[in-house]
């Protein structure tokens, strides 16, 4: 998740070129000491070590979820202390106009009794908060039928979530006592803001009941692990790049990316699918391309899930309609650093190809739209954003709060900061398109 960056933070061109990251070649003649393990990267030599390469995937996998190291499961990466700045937590406007967004999606669907509001990866809980606050400026029958269900692996961002949407603590500690065994049923007792039921999940199959859905996710399919496919020019095949360890005294890092001998099952998998890869008749010389096999998989679950139950999804993330080779990178202290650097002290992403997100919706389900992908700024803008702004600064008091304001408005809308590196994908039923901001915008 990026994990807005200042601007002075160099490009991420920049940093594959000057870490030489998939050739391994060193710079210079200088001799380097080995970088001392983490707890995590301690870990994965003695595995690698024992079984051999990993692919990147897993790598990743390890990084953010390990359940005893993993980034994501041992701390709260989010706001200005810890490694990266969402959008939710820049200001909460971001998170009232996804509210707005739901609302126009209620009327729409017929305005149900019961609406199934789905946060996968919901952070600190920010935008699910500012979501429930702008409903109790809707009408009631709307703020009545919502019930939050929220899907995190992380037992420290659930109880944070828990504590932000103002949960009984006690309560709420029953999803918390076995995370790897949560309760799959809405406890009406545990209540957040504005007495709304919430439950938490792994998996939205979990989700009870059959009442319409509304997904919402927010810079989650950056961190969905990749695949790395290379084709091989002198053979004409496809391999794929793995992670191994690097026992050169010369090196800095512990670990190093190689090539695989041949096809391996993801690499055959992703050149034989059209849906995963799109193939062209020209091919770069040692052309690479970087596969999401985890966010095909998630995407099928929530078309899937809006064709049973009805509904919407909306996906915000940065990432291009069109595949990526390059973008893998590792965050820490709001700086890009070498992804062998910190395993799982640090963030690892890629940028997200939405257009196979949008190919895997409209090829394997009838009676579904796909709107966008839209620039982030164009959704905001179409939601209210500059009509949200202007209510804001006239409620604010100080010099200070005003600049604040505007400050993170601009974070949100600016070209060369959120504005059109995130994008905007909506999937929804057939019957109950155009869906605002993302259709014919």
């Amino acid at each position: 998740m990026l994990r807005f960056l200042s601007s002075s933070s160099p490009s991420l061109g920049h940093i594959f070129k000057n870490n030489n990251i998939y050739n391994n070649k060193i710079v210079g003649i200088r001799k380097v000491s080995k970088l001392k393990h983490t707890k995590l990267s301690e870990y994965l030599y003695t595995s690698l070590k024992a079984r051999g390469p990993i692919t990147v995937a897993s790598y990743m996998r390890e990084c953010l979820t390990n359940q005893e190291f993993g980034y994501y499961t041992t701390r709260d990466p989010f706001g200005e202390k810890g490694d990266f700045i969402t959008a939710p937590e820049t200001t909460q406007m971001f998170g009232e106009l996804i509210g707005l967004w739901t609302y126009q999606i209620w009327k729409k669907l017929k305005q149900p009794k019961k609406l199934r509001l789905i946060e996968c990866g919901p952070g600190r809980g920010t935008l699910s908060f500012d979501l429930l606050r702008i409903s109790k400026d809707l009408p009631k029958e709307f703020q009545d039928s919502l019930s939050l269900h929220l899907l995190e692996v992380s037992p420290t961002l659930r109880k944070i979530q828990a504590e932000t949407l103002q949960c009984d603590s006690n309560e709420a500690q029953l999803y918390f006592s076995d995370i790897y065994s949560p309760n799959n049923q809405v406890n009406d007792s545990i209540r957040g803001f504005n007495n709304t039921p919430i439950a938490w999940h792994l998996d939205i199959k979990e989700v009870p009941g059959d009442e319409p859905v509304v997904l919402i996710a927010q810079e989650l399919f950056d961190a969905l692990p990749i695949h790395i496919i290379q084709h091989e020019e002198k053979n004409n095949k496809w391999s794929e790049v793995l992670v191994d360890i690097d026992d050169d005294p010369n090196s800095e890092y512990n670990f190093k990316f190689v090539l695989s001998p041949g096809p391996t099952i993801a690499s055959t998998t992703a050149i034989n699918n059209p849906e995963v890869y799109q193939k062209r008749k020209l091919i770069e010389p040692n052309e690479r391309v970087e596969i999401s096999l985890d966010s095909i998989s998630l995407v099928t679950r929530f078309g899937a899930l809006i064709t049973k139950r009805r509904g919407a999804a909306l996906i915000i993330d940065y990432g291009e309609n069109h595949p990526l080779s390059d973008s893998l990178r590792a965050i820490k202290d709001h700086k890009f650093e070498n992804v062998f650097k910190s395993p799982g002290e640090a963030d690892l992403s890629a940028n997200v190809d939405f257009s196979v997100l949008s190919r895997t919706i409209t090829n394997s389900f009838d009676g579904l739209h796909v709107g966008g992908p839209v620039f982030q700024s164009t959704f905001l803008r179409e939601m209210g954003i500059d009509t949200r702004l202007v209510k804001l600064l006239a409620n604010t008091k100080t010099e200070q709060d005003v600049k604040n304001c505007i400050h993170s408005f601009e974070r949100l809308m600016n070209d060369n900061q959120m504005g059109k590196p995130y994008k905007v994908l909506s999937i929804c039923n057939d019957d109950i398109k155009p869906i605002y901001g993302v259709d014919d915008c």
